[in-house]
């Protein structure tokens, strides 16, 4: 009886293991909304197990709709990409208009085809973001927090990427219940792109936060803040104290993690959700009890 339930049990974990999709493990991207001038969107920050095609559909109902642009990928870690919207579509584009980023496989050909390079899964779905794109002439509106990794500072953060139309600044705000807050510190820019922006954070709010706290990066133009229907241009990312350390000798360490849901749908990664959560409680629980069952049939 022992020996059929521990059987029994390995079969659920073999099951298990089976019916979850290798390309379903760690798929993961961000992205927020943003003003464009071109048709060149950026995508904040993607993690693919597989490679293959990072796409832009249109929305469609709440869904992602046909596709108006793609950029190949690689297995691993980028931030800050760009994907361009097709001229066609571009030339087309009116207002604010919803877009998905949804990553893709290939099917070796090296070539996207949307009959054939289908969504890569992912646990509740397949990887994709919703997110709000304007377009405009007086230049592009985006921000990029942080991308992946650690970035030691000391009592001020790194903003990977700001554009900007028109001069202005990258201001750095906390996080109120999801939303950005108070104004910690900010940095005048001229109109462009610039990269790996330092931002000196306001040291006595900075001694009152925990050891771990969100922050957000925010764009403003003119002494205005961007916004895309009535939102804020923003990215959120997370903060971390080095131990034993206050104030402006302090050393922080900016993460990916976010301090919220990112604006629009996301559907990630299988290492986030509660579905990963799921199957490794599954897993524990089966693998526990067969090895319990087989070690007291073996005394």
């Amino acid at each position: 009886m022992r020996r059929a339930l521990a059987v029994g049990l390995c079969c659920v974990l073999v099951l298990v293991i089976g019916a979850t999709p290798a390309s379903a493990h760690g798929q993961h991207l961000s992205a927020d909304a943003q003003y464009a001038d071109n048709g060149t969107v950026v995508i904040e920050s993607l993690f693919t197990a597989t490679g293959g095609f990072l796409v832009l559909h249109a929305d469609d109902g709440g869904e992602p709709g046909e596709p108006i642009g793609h950029s190949p990928t690689e297995y691993g870690y980028e931030t800050g990409l760009t994907v361009n919207v097709s001229d066609e579509t571009w030339q087309a584009w009116n207002g604010s208009r919803t877009v998905w980023a949804v990553l893709h496989l290939d099917d070796g050909d090296g070539e996207f085809d949307p009959a054939d390079d289908e969504p890569v899964p992912a646990f509740g779905g397949s990887a994709k973001q919703s997110f709000a794109v304007d377009k405009r002439a007086a230049g592009p509106a985006s921000v990029v927090a942080s991308g992946f990794g650690s970035q030691p500072t000391s009592g001020s953060v790194t903003i990977e990427r700001v554009a900007l139309g028109h001069e202005g600044w990258v201001v750095v705000r906390t996080d109120r219940d999801g939303e950005p807050g108070a104004v910690v510190g900010r940095t005048a820019l001229a109109a462009g792109v610039h990269e790996n922006v330092s931002v000196t954070l306001d040291q006595s709010s900075y001694r009152n936060q925990d050891s771990r706290f969100g922050l957000w990066a925010t764009v403003a133009e003119r002494g205005s803040p961007v916004m895309i229907d009535g939102a804020p241009v923003a990215s959120d990312f997370t903060v971390r104290k080095a131990a034993n350390t206050t104030g402006a000798d302090a050393t922080t360490t900016a993460t990916a993690t976010s301090t919220r849901s990112t604006a629009g749908t996301s559907e990630a990664s299988a290492t986030e959700g509660s579905g990963f959560g799921f199957v490794v409680g599954i897993l524990a629980i089966a693998g526990t009890a067969a090895l319990a069952l087989v070690r007291r049939r073996r005394r």
